[in-house]
């Protein structure tokens, strides 16, 4: 912390204008999206409906269909009512936090040239797929008489339980945002370094916001393969401020994310190498 307080020093504008951008980053995109899906998220568990919802497999749809962090706050959520053991949530947690299908189709898919949206998806999601069906299997056996065990009553909800859900989203919502702008900082003040490598700039900038490195894609001038390749490992990686805004959202619960960030870079990995071996293997064929 105290060397980004230099930086902040040392490039004052640069730290504006990556201020700026992040602050318009959250509140035009993260906050829309992700405020009602969190609300919900907290209105269904003060209201006890996720007593009757397969909890694993609830888990990894939210987490796919919704994107980053919804995983995390599912499993938060679920380990912390009882629904899923401290260990399940943990191994569950790289596995069920993966990118959007709306994501990856719209914005990966232009931003690195338009490449093809089936291999794309496939790359994606088949790896972690193929884990998480026999874990799903698994845990799916062990929940289903625990869950008939505690599911109570439906609670009705009162003004004050809404209030509390409300401040609960929103205090998740600015720690993302938190987030969202030490990155963008950070980004603001490292281009001008990054861009004397203009190959390796989307590969350097992604680590750190995954947004700002696919953005980068473009102009890169790498080939297709290896620009779709690079493409989806920035997006199923997430970078260190989809990762830490991914943990924040952990609060009140025993997980830590201990396993988050290694499995994250194992499955972006394998994700990364299957697009360009099946790319590589169709230019090859055609």
């Amino acid at each position: 912390m105290l060397l980004f307080f230099f930086l902040l020093l040392l490039f004052p504008s640069a730290a504006a204008d990556g201020a700026s951008a992040g602050i318009l980053l959250w509140y035009r995109k993260i906050l829309p999206v992700l405020l009602p899906f969190t609300l919900a998220s907290r209105l269904m568990e003060a209201s006890n409906i996720i007593s009757f919802l397969p909890p694993a497999v609830g888990m990894a749809v939210l987490g796919w269909c919704c994107g980053y962090p919804m995983g995390a706050i599912w499993a938060a959520i679920l380990v912390r009512n009882g629904k899923l053991t401290c260990r399940q949530g943990e191994l569950l947690l790289p596995l069920c936090s993966q990118p959007s299908p709306m994501f990856l189709v719209g914005y990966l898919r232009t931003q690195a040239g338009g490449l093809e949206p089936l291999p794309l998806l496939a790359a994606a999601y088949l790896p972690p797929l193929l884990i998480l069906l026999p874990l799903l299997c698994i845990y799916g056996k062990e929940s289903n008489g625990k869950t008939e065990k505690t599911a109570g009553d439906l609670h009705i909800l009162r003004i004050r339980d809404f209030e509390n859900c409300w401040f609960a989203s929103c205090r998740i919502l600015l720690k993302i945002g938190a987030y969202v702008l030490v990155f963008s900082i950070l980004i603001a003040i490292l281009h001008p370094f990054l861009s004397e490598i203009p190959q390796g700039q989307p590969l350097l900038a992604g680590v750190l916001e995954m947004t700002t490195g696919i953005g980068l894609l473009a102009d890169s001038g790498l080939p297709s393969p290896l620009c779709g390749s690079l493409g989806l490992f920035l997006v199923c990686f997430g970078g260190c401020s989809c990762i830490a805004q991914t943990l924040a959202c952990l609060e009140d619960s025993p997980l830590t994310g201990k396993y988050f960030w290694k499995g994250k870079l194992l499955l972006a990995s394998v994700s990364a190498t299957f697009y360009y071996i099946c790319q590589g293997g169709i230019s090859f064929l055609l």
